[in-house]
């Protein structure tokens, strides 16, 4: 089976979003232009890490004024578009400012046939590689999205005000309360 590289450069649509309650969500990345709909499942943890970074590298462009160039539709919201088919469950993660367009690149590189992470992102050129999501946006697209994901990350279960871990529905039994956790 060939490598499939799917490239938004820029998408209309950027956007992260859940399926399920509370406690067994769904995250999901999901770029749109036009008609085409590419939607990649990921763990909470990489979206929280892809919007630190962003943050973060929002934060040394922003200090080195440096603003990039606009394309695209600056918005965001947590809303997929429908269908929600899954291309892949991501592996791999890059995130790269690309100086020369002024723009910010992210690529999202599936899990291997093996169900591995992989070590590196593949070069474009290896066919039997796991498949990519790359999507270029502005710095007004991304930071958008990190601030839409960051809300989307915290909007899970509450904190338990004693131990801090998450308050299932279902009961909770308080490693702090109890003196142990089962």
């Amino acid at each position: 089976m060939s490598r499939t590289i799917h490239l938004f450069d820029p998408p209309d649509r950027f956007s992260a979003g859940t399926l399920g309650e509370p406690g067994s969500r769904t995250f999901f990345l999901q770029a749109v232009q036009g008609p085409r709909i590419v939607s990649v499942i990921l763990e909470k943890s990489q979206l929280s890490a892809i919007t630190e970074r962003l943050a973060y590298l929002l934060r040394a462009l922003k200090k080195n004024h440096i603003s990039g160039e606009r394309v695209g539709d600056e918005s965001h919201d947590t809303t997929l578009s429908l269908p929600i088919l899954e291309e892949f469950r991501v592996g791999l993660i890059a995130l790269t400012w690309l100086e020369d367009r002024g723009i910010i690149s992210l690529t999202l590189q599936a899990l291997t046939s093996d169900g591995e992470m992989g070590e590196e992102i593949s070069d474009e050129e290896d066919e039997d590689a796991p498949d990519i999501l790359r999507v270029n946006m502005s710095v007004q697209m991304a930071a958008a999205f990190a601030t839409r994901s960051e809300l989307l990350i915290s909007a899970g279960r509450p904190p338990c005000p004693f131990c801090s871990l998450p308050l299932d529905p279902n009961g909770h039994l308080c490693p702090r309360e109890n003196g142990y956790r089962r």
